[in-house]
């Protein structure tokens, strides 16, 4: 995302050098990428610019792409909302296809369709969806899906008291 890149933030790392210099032919993009887990890179954003549609729609964008489908086995874009700008069309004209992510109860079904008709119209094809900020509430027999201990037996202590796990959780619970 280069208009407002959280990435970086969330894996603790400077936001400079990233995207935009590599774009910019600046540096080279193995300069700039990160390891930020097992098997696992990241090319923060960078600096921000005033015109990351024109970079990512530049042929440096399509060479690059290019160069990471050989480097990698998925390769992966943050992207802003597809209502808002134009970034995400452009960069999902690249992909072999994109995940439209969306916020329970917060995006409408207006909004969802509609962003799925910009998607097609580019002819960016649309793999899945995520569903961000769903909650699992209270309802008939809501305890099936979020007690894991209908699957495990349940184990007191001799005191009846529940046994606790070295991570903290009770056992018979999952996180």
């Amino acid at each position: 995302d280069l208009r407002r890149p959280q990435l970086s933030e969330t894996f603790g790392l400077a936001q400079l050098p990233g995207m935009t210099a590599v774009l910019r032919s600046e540096l080279l993009w193995h300069e700039a990428v990160r390891r930020v887990g097992d098997n696992v890179d990241l090319l923060p954003c960078g600096e921000l610019t005033w015109n990351s549609s024109e970079l990512l729609a530049s042929q440096r964008m399509r060479k690059l792409v290019s160069e990471w489908e050989a480097s990698y086995d998925y390769i992966l874009f943050d992207a802003p909302p597809v209502l808002a700008v134009t970034d995400p069309v452009i960069i999902g004209a690249l992909c072999h296809g994109v995940l439209l992510v969306v916020r329970a109860n917060v995006t409408s079904a207006r909004a969802i369709k509609r962003g799925q008709t910009l998607l097609e119209m580019a002819q960016v094809p649309i793999v899945g969806i995520v569903l961000n900020g769903f909650k699992v509430t209270g309802g008939y027999n809501s305890n099936y899906y979020t007690d894991f201990s209908y699957y495990r037996e349940d184990k007191k202590k001799s005191d009846g008291k529940r046994q606790t796990e070295p991570n903290g959780f009770k056992r018979g619970h999952s996180a």
